[in-house]
C-alpha cells in the first residue's frame, strides 16, 4: 500500500512525484497532539494509516545512520539505515506549500502600546 502525506498541499508519494519515506503518528498522546497541532488541519483525527512524509521534518530529527561495532577490528562504524527513523523529539516543522491562513509566520507579533502611540 502506498501512503500519501496528510499535510495540506503536500503531493508526496503521488503518481507524478518521487517516493519519500513516510512516518506514522506517534502512539504517545502528548507527542501525537503536538503533531496534530503542527499540521493544523481542521477537525483532523489521525488514524493508524495517517502518515507524514520526511519532507516536513528537519535533518536533525531524522536518523539516517546507526552505529555498529565491528568485533573483528574493534571499530565503530556508521551504517546507513534502509528505513529512516525519527528521533523522540521529532515534530513536523517544515511546511513549504502551507496555506497562508494556516501558517504561523503570517501572524505578526503585536507591537507594544508604547510603540503604537
Amino acid at each position: 500500500m502506498v501512503y500519501t502525506c496528510v499535510v495540506p498541499n503536500c503531493n508526496s508519494n503521488y503518481k507524478d512525484t518521487g517516493t519519500v519515506q513516510m512516518f506514522g503518528f506517534p502512539k504517545e498522546d502528548s507527542r501525537r497532539k503536538k503533531w496534530v497541532r503542527a499540521i493544523s488541519r481542521k477537525d483532523f483525527a489521525p488514524s493508524r494509516y495517517s502518515k507524514v512524509c520526511e519532507l516536513h521534518f528537519s535533518d536533525d530529527a531524522i536518523r539516517r545512520y546507526t552505529e555498529a561495532y565491528n568485533e573483528k577490528t574493534g571499530e565503530k562504524m556508521c551504517v546507513p539505515l534502509k528505513r529512516f527513523r525519527l528521533q523522540n523529539f521529532a515534530v513536523p516543522t517544515i511546511f513549504t506549500d502551507f496555506p497562508t491562513y494556516l501558517s504561523n509566520s503570517a501572524n505578526p507579533a503585536r507591537e507594544c502600546p508604547e510603540q503604537r502611540l
